[in-house]
């Protein structure tokens, strides 16, 4: 069994660039699957500094020591633990301090199995009594022994660990109790949402919206939301695919690290193999957009906001941001771009089926780096749809050519100029690189796309069932 010997703290020191990855992974000792010798440096360094389903975590997943120490820290087991992992120093880890709340002692993919199942893994490590902390005493006993309290923040440790299916399943049994409320059914929306089913999303909450509830602000919000930016109809695709000959799209190349993928895509080949990875690509553009207008829109979000930005809207990597829909003549501007150059891009660039399929934004937040006391960067993390984009509307002169997006596929940073776009699936890993002065500026969008013949055929399907009913 591997020793990880690391130390529960927060916030983790690892935030120097300036750091040897290849000393700081010997001195550190670890061993787990993200960290491999074909790993460039960057790549490295990124893994040790952001990686949340490895060693820097929200949640202690796997801290396994000898088992001596083990033995006198399994009564700090949690199969919800709250600690966070992190190296003490470069020069010697350590276990965790007294001071440390819950760790567990079950790895991930451990931690996804049901408490039956967990009570005998940890029978063998020592903890013969099994776990009693909040969410095997739920899972044993149901939701109507707890109070909502206990129930919130189970739904909570249960996103930190996206366990999202284990969060919806609370919601749906707090439903039961009460079918109206709103911050449940809110919630339970926004999971399926952060679980990938994106129309699902939608579906719950307009229907939550449509029963007018007393406290259903958020949930209103939300619909006006993604209702608010242009989506393509079945009269603009047709007016669409007869304008593509004559509309001249931006140039587009594919991100460097990308092309022998997309060129092994492309041969195809009759085999199929064993595991189907999920398909990463990411395709950079520059001068999609006019850089005056960008500016412009620069000029008067910060004058409309005077300096009222977000920074809680994003749980998982939040980011300092508005919403585009809240500033409307950012909103106007941006929605004739969605339908003029950015939606048709995408179909270009991901081989997307104007027939068959219309794309649709259900999140789009202009976000502000600062280096001067603001947020510099962004940690490695996914994003939750199907597509993705940034929108750069500054030139990197302004904030010292640096920024951009670094992937952690490739290892390699991919930026743009102003107007510039760099478009990507939504499961690529990535992070906002770091800025030393100055601001930067972008536009980033969520994605997702409809496939229109599945969902004529669902409402065919509906008017069958209703008729059946009435007969």
């Amino acid at each position: 069994m591997t020793i990880h010997q690391l130390q529960v703290s927060t916030p983790h020191p690892l935030s120097s660039s300036s750091i040897d990855p290849a000393s700081l992974l010997e001195a550190a000792r670890i061993e787990v699957p993200e960290v491999t010798d074909e790993m460039s440096d960057a790549q490295l360094l990124a893994t040790l500094r952001d990686k949340r389903s490895g060693i820097f975590l929200d949640v202690v997943r796997h801290v396994l020591f000898d088992v001596e120490f083990n033995s006198s820290l399994l009564s700090r087991h949690s199969c919800a633990p709250t600690s966070v992992v992190t190296f003490p120093n470069l020069e010697r880890s350590t276990p965790p301090s007294a001071a440390a709340k819950t760790v567990s002692f079950l790895s991930e993919a451990e931690l996804e199995e049901d408490v039956d199942v967990r009570s005998v893994l940890l029978a063998f490590r020592g903890l013969t009594l099994g776990c009693d902390c909040e969410r095997c005493a739920v899972e044993r006993a149901g939701i109507g022994a707890f109070g909502a309290e206990t129930l919130w923040r189970l739904i909570e440790q249960a996103k930190e660990q996206e366990r999202y299916l284990d969060a919806i399943s609370i919601c749906e049994q707090m439903c039961e109790e009460n079918p109206t409320d709103a911050r449940v059914l809110f919630e339970r929306a926004r999971l399926e949402g952060y679980s990938g089913d994106f129309e699902e999303r939608e579906r719950q909450l307009k229907a939550a919206a449509r029963m007018g509830l007393e406290n259903g602000g958020d949930i209103q919000e939300a619909v006006d939301e993604f209702e608010a930016y242009f989506r393509e109809e079945e009269a603009t695709r047709e007016e669409k695919k007869k304008d593509t000959r004559a509309k001249e799209l931006p140039v587009f190349r594919i991100a460097e690290g990308f092309e022998k993928k997309q060129e092994e895509e492309a041969e195809g080949g009759g085999e199929e193999e064993e595991e189907e990875e999920e398909e990463q690509r990411v395709f950079v553009a520059e001068s999609c957009l006019d850089k005056s207008e960008c500016k412009m829109m620069i000029d008067l979000s910060e004058q409309y906001l005077a300096g009222k930005w977000t920074t809680t809207r994003h749980y998982a990597v939040p980011t300092t941001d508005v919403p585009v829909c809240a500033i409307p003549e950012l909103l106007k501007w941006y929605n004739a771009k969605l339908e003029e150059v950015i939606f048709p891009l995408l179909h270009a660039q991901f081989g997307i089926d104007a027939e068959a399929t219309r794309l649709r934004v259900f999140d789009s937040f202009l976000v502000k780096y600062d280096a001067d006391g603001g947020q510099k960067r962004l940690p490695l993390h996914n994003d939750q749809s199907s597509y993705s984009l940034t929108i750069a509307l500054n030139d990197s002169e302004e904030y010292g050519g640096e920024g951009g997006t670094f992937f952690m596929e490739s290892g390699r940073v991919e930026k743009t100029e102003a107007g510039g776009i760099v478009s990507f699936d939504g499961n690529c890993e990535h992070s906002g690189e770091s800025i030393s002065r100055g601001k930067r500026y972008i536009i980033a969008a969520f994605v997702f796309s409809e496939e229109i013949r599945k969902q004529e055929e669902e409402e065919e399907e509906g008017e069958d069932e209703e008729e059946g009913l009435l007969l």
